[in-house]
């Protein structure tokens, strides 16, 4: 009975030394998803929670017309590196440039990247090298606004580097229309109504302090028969930030930089025969001047609107439907002649 008894202790203590030393059962833990969406009725926003990059498609789009369901406004591919912001950061005279959820750590600066969505929007917060970069993706989703049919893009900087710092931010949109990688451009030369509108199709950039810069501006397909257009309409609220400089090029040539762009005159974006790309693909830059920023503070912040006229305000048995855009506001100059810009 004793040596049965040894036998027995010896078989647990076997099993009990094997059952130590067989890893633990692995946790369930669940998969962060790949991209975040949002949408209503006329538009879709989808975010790639590993860069924040994203892109914006009709899904009924313009309620009048049928030829713009269901069309990218942005170019898509799968690692949502297209369209993107970027920034300048200067601080104590030194200038360091950042594009929105890179990855920097080669640097040996702390890099972490959170995209939540929220009610009304999806949320993108980047820290790096003790700055705290903000993204708010948010499609318009009162029916009674101007600006529904668009997404807006928004973007704020929260200085924790100790010392104040200047910051500027460019956010790049490579423009698509459907399948169609390039778009023309239209937009107003000057503030008053009788004021006719150009065509972009060449590279191009305006600056506050020598052009005319409208408060919004289209994109469409086609010339002379457009079906799908895109329209980018700048904060016109009191306490938004203007815009100081509008670019339109190649995608290849503003991509290729991370914030100052020099552009190709002689380049046209429209043309498949291009002489230095061989492809028709434009984009479009728009640049915001966020100002001075103290330590531990955070700074205005700059939004862009992008997406379709929706025109759900337009009655199911009215014919046609007009949009007209506006400033929020009119003043006369003191000849009371002719209106201020806005």
């Amino acid at each position: 009975m004793k040596r049965i008894w040894q036998r027995a202790l010896c078989a647990f203590l076997v099993f009990a030394l094997l059952a130590s030393a067989m890893p633990a059962p692995p946790t369930a833990v669940a998969a962060t998803p790949e991209t975040l969406s949002m949408q209503n009725d006329n538009i879709e926003l989808t975010v790639s929670t590993k860069n924040g990059g994203f892109v914006v498609r009709t899904l009924e789009g313009d309620i009048i017309t049928k030829d713009d369901n269901n069309k990218d406004l942005l170019y898509r591919r799968d690692q949502f590196d297209t369209s993107f912001a970027s920034f300048l950061v200067t601080e104590g005279g030194r200038s360091t440039e950042y594009i929105f959820g890179n990855d920097y750590r080669y640097r040996g600066w702390t890099n972490k990247l959170s995209v939540t969505r929220e009610q009304n929007g999806i949320r993108a917060v980047w820290t790096v090298n003790n700055l705290v970069f903000t993204q708010l993706l948010e499609p318009i989703l009162n029916q009674a606004s101007n600006a529904h049919g668009t997404v807006r893009i928004s973007y704020s900087v929260e200085n924790k580097t100790g010392t104040p710092i200047n910051v500027k931010v460019r956010l790049l949109l490579d423009t698509a229309l459907g399948e169609q990688d390039f778009a023309y451009y239209e937009l107003a030369q000057g503030p008053t109504a009788d004021e006719s509108f150009i065509c972009i199709e060449q590279e191009a950039s305006l600056d506050e302090s020598t052009d005319y810069l409208p408060a919004n501006f289209f994109a469409y397909d086609d010339y002379l028969n457009p079906t799908t257009a895109a329209y980018t309409i700048f904060d016109q609220s009191a306490e938004g930030v203007r815009p100081y400089r509008l670019a339109f090029g190649h995608w290849n040539n503003l991509a290729a930089t991370v914030f100052d762009f020099v552009p190709d005159d002689a380049l046209t974006f429209t043309n498949p025969y291009n002489r230095r790309y061989l492809t028709a693909d434009s984009a479009i830059a728009v640049y915001y001047e966020l100002g001075s920023v103290a330590t531990g503070s955070t700074s205005r912040q700059a939004a862009t609107y992008y997406g379709v006229d929706s025109k759900v305000r337009v009655k199911d048995s009215d014919r046609v439907g007009i949009t007209v855009t506006a400033p929020p506001g009119l003043k006369l100059n003191e000849a009371q002649d002719a209106y201020l810009q806005p």
